[in-house]
């Protein structure tokens, strides 16, 4: 009889053991594919601040084209009918469509933190 209560105790810890081992890889890699997504994100974001620079610099040649590459994600571009106000509507829609996007990218990054610092708090 205490064999067998040892054995069911021993099958029992060995079960809880390898349960908190898949725990733990979970978390594991929860937090390696998060600190991956934050990679991409910072990455794309001094991307984008580098881009900002760089037509700040030189305002006598805009570089739209530089730059919708980088929003086409979460804006189309819209089309411009060839006028200098539609070429400065268009540079104030691609500065806030820049900004817009560097928002999304840093509040993406932030709930990136939260979920890698809850998971390190076991919550």
């Amino acid at each position: 009889m205490q064999q067998q209560m040892l054995e069911h105790f021993d099958r029992s810890l060995s079960l809880m053991s390898r349960v908190f081992d898949i725990a733990n890889q979970d978390r594991q890699n929860l937090r390696q594919s998060e600190r991956q997504g934050l990679q991409q994100l910072q990455a794309e974001l001094q991307d984008l601040h580098r881009k900002v620079a760089a037509r700040s610099l030189d305002l006598r040649q805009p570089r739209t084209s530089d730059l919708l590459p980088l929003l086409e994600k979460g804006h189309p571009p819209r089309p411009a009918d060839g006028s200098a106000s539609a070429a400065a509507n268009g540079d104030a829609d691609l500065h806030l469509l820049l900004h817009e996007r560097i928002a999304a990218l840093k509040q993406a990054r932030t709930g990136r933190l939260h979920k890698v610092i809850q998971s390190l708090l076991g919550r």
